[in-house]
């Protein structure tokens, strides 16, 4: 649901123009489960992407498990935070972890367009990495 709004915003946001949601474009690549990255500490997160690649966001979510009726339902983001904006197809950023992040399990979601803003990708951690205390 949230991913739609979002596609549709954008969609309007850029003059219009027809978006099409492409999840294989992008590819992060790290963090993508099991890492511990230590408070403070500088980390690569990386990914892989088209040359084309404008207006990439990497956000930091919260993988906190969502409940209903005593059973499982997946994840829920209750801790999201951008990371960067505005990236182009580097395809890595260095993140200096703040100190004021909560100690957790967390996953790193890539969001971005084609440089003609026609294709819209988005890519998650394949399992969460753990932010632990210096």
């Amino acid at each position: 649901m949230i991913v739609v709004v979002l596609i549709l915003w954008v969609g309007l946001k850029f003059l219009g123009k027809p978006v099409t949601q492409n999840s294989t474009i992008l590819k992060l690549t790290s963090p993508n489960g099991g890492e511990s990255w230590k408070v403070g500490s500088t980390n690569v997160i990386s990914w892989k992407g088209p040359e084309s690649l404008s207006g990439a966001r990497l956000i930091l979510n919260s993988t906190k498990q969502h409940y209903v009726g005593g059973e499982a339902q997946g994840y829920v983001p209750d801790i999201n935070i951008v990371i960067a904006e505005d990236l182009t197809s580097s395809g890595s950023y260095n993140w200096t972890i703040p100190t004021s992040t909560p100690i957790g399990s967390y996953v790193i979601h890539i969001d971005g367009y084609d440089s003609a803003f026609k294709n819209y990708s988005f890519d998650d951690s394949d399992s969460s990495f753990n932010v632990i205390s210096r």
